[in-house]
């Protein structure tokens, strides 16, 4: 008698992007796709509030017990000799255990201590030693192991960085969805990193007969409506408000014996809410530039971006250091220019006590108000200077010159983006950028090639906020949003046809 073969099964995790409407996509891959769907829930009580309220949605929810989370060490195997087995899996990989765990929050943490040493800490990374990470971490990948072979797992969605990196080394097909850069889009991403592959063959595909120059408007919509919320949250009763609520939401979580609120200190992140507000206060004593200040001058724009955070750690793990960056760009800048630094506002109580003093120490360095938006000083800037991030995207489009930090950026194949990969001397990209007189007509032009070759990698939605909490029922999802989730749907089905060509 012949063994029957196990269905094909897809496995999704929570995306915060489109946490409200998960289950309507899940339900239509589900029934189209004739997948058994299989829920990866972060938490216990996350895998329980889904089986009773989505049952319709998914075959079955797991709660993954062998995850970073010392709340979870009971369930994991003991290993004698961690460093030997850990030494098998990088070789099976061909990746360091710390690099694949490299922007995880406990394995990771060390990573963003130059420019988020101040997040709070975690109970699993205070009470455990080399050994001990590298046995959750080992446990961690064979969990993943067993479940890809033991459920038949053909497709992977929103799976965190580290397991979409596990699943596309067994050859599974995977994609996690991201927010595009410009306008309200969503990508889904085949690979390791944030944003879709764009080459020169792509520009080629696009033919712009007379050459527009794109000016971008606003920032792309999820930004602006977390923007909005992470402002108010540092006014002075918001954060007062803020500490007492998270202080007795962990301190009931620990009572019922929640994961989240056992890997948590109390007097940390209520410190923590605190530092955002002081540190945010003492910022703007520290502003000495307005936007009104520098226009019609030559300056580089340099916008922080905040750590721990996977628009940096899940893009540039090649170069993540910040203030060197910074330092590097003060060296070699041209007399008259100024290098202009721009906080993010989710950065503030994560920096080293004298991170800004050290920037301000520089003579030619000088620190913009954190509610300016950053896209505006792009547009008078010279040069766009970052590691990483959505600046870079905004400058690139219209034609103004980007230093970029990473190699893995996408657009650093443009002819007006500098991969800075001789940090021994800048001088030879700013006296380029002065005999280039950017943004020029060949600038624009391949940066409009560019956006259009992007855009057309991206799914554009409309009136969609992702801030909106998820429904318990279905039927109570608003009609524009079940819009949403089908667009959403039709674009992964769009991508996996692409991704076979």
């Amino acid at each position: 008698m012949k063994k029957k073969n196990k269905p094909k099964s897809i496995l999704l995790f929570s995306n915060q992007l489109i946490r409200n409407i998960e289950p309507l996509i899940a339900k239509q891959i589900k029934e189209k796709l004739k997948f058994r769907a299989i829920f990866v829930a972060k938490t216990k009580q996350d895998a329980k509030f889904y089986k009773d309220k989505f049952k319709n949605c998914y075959d079955e929810v797991y709660n993954n017990k062998y995850k970073i989370n010392i709340t979870y060490i009971k369930y994991h195997k003991k290993y004698k000799n961690p460093e030997e087995v850990a030494l098998k899996l990088e070789k099976k990989y061909n990746i360091s255990i710390l690099r694949l765990f490299f922007n995880d929050r406990v394995l990771g943490r060390g990573f963003f201590g130059s420019g988020g040493v101040r997040h709070p800490r975690n109970t699993t990374h205070e009470h455990s030693n080399h050994k001990d990470l590298l046995n959750m971490a080992i446990n961690f990948i064979t969990f993943w192991e067993d479940t890809f072979h033991k459920e038949n797992v053909k497709l992977a969605l929103n799976l965190c960085p580290i397991s979409h990196q596990l699943a596309i080394k067994n050859n599974i097909e995977a994609y996690r969805l991201f927010e595009g850069k410009f306008k309200n889009t969503f990508s889904w991403i085949e690979h390791s990193r944030l944003d879709p592959k764009i080459s020169i063959k792509d520009l080629k595909k696009i033919k712009i007969k007379k050459p527009k120059v794109i000016e971008i408007k606003k920032p792309y919509q999820s930004y602006l409506n977390a923007r909005n919320v992470d402002i108010e949250k540092l006014k002075l009763v918001n954060t007062l408000k803020s500490i007492l609520h998270r202080t007795l939401s962990i301190t009931y979580g620990k009572i019922k014996g929640y994961e989240k609120s056992k890997n948590k200190f109390i007097l940390d992140e209520a410190l923590y809410l605190w530092c955002m507000r002081s540190s945010y206060v003492d910022y703007l004593k520290k502003v000495n530039v307005k936007l009104e200040n520098v226009k019609g001058k030559k300056f580089i724009f340099f916008p922080l971006l905040s750590e721990p955070e996977t628009g940096l750690h899940g893009s540039a793990d090649d170069f993540f250091f910040q203030l060197s960056a910074i330092n590097l760009i003060s060296r070699d800048l041209p007399a008259d220019y100024l290098l202009v630094v721009k906080e993010h506002i989710i950065a503030f109580g994560r920096r080293p006590k004298d991170f800004y003093d050290q920037i301000n120490d520089l003579a030619n360095v000088v620190l913009a108000n954190p509610t300016e938006l950053g896209l505006d000083y792009i547009k008078e800037s010279k040069a766009v200077a970052c590691i990483t991030g959505t600046a870079g995207w905004e400058a690139s489009v219209m034609g103004i010159p980007v230093l970029s930090f990473s190699e893995n950026n996408t657009w650093n194949f443009l002819n007006h983006v500098y991969l800075v990969n001789n940090f021994a001397d800048l001088r030879p990209i700013f006296l380029s950028i002065e005999k280039e007189n950017f943004p020029n007509k060949k600038s624009t032009l391949q940066g409009a090639n560019f956006y259009k070759a992007y855009f057309k990698k991206l799914i554009e939605v409309n009136n969609y906020n992702n801030l909106v909490p998820l429904s318990s029922d279905l039927e109570n999802i608003p009609a524009h949003m079940k819009d949403v989730a089908n667009k959403i749907f039709l674009g992964l089905i769009k991508k996996m046809k692409d991704s076979k060509q």
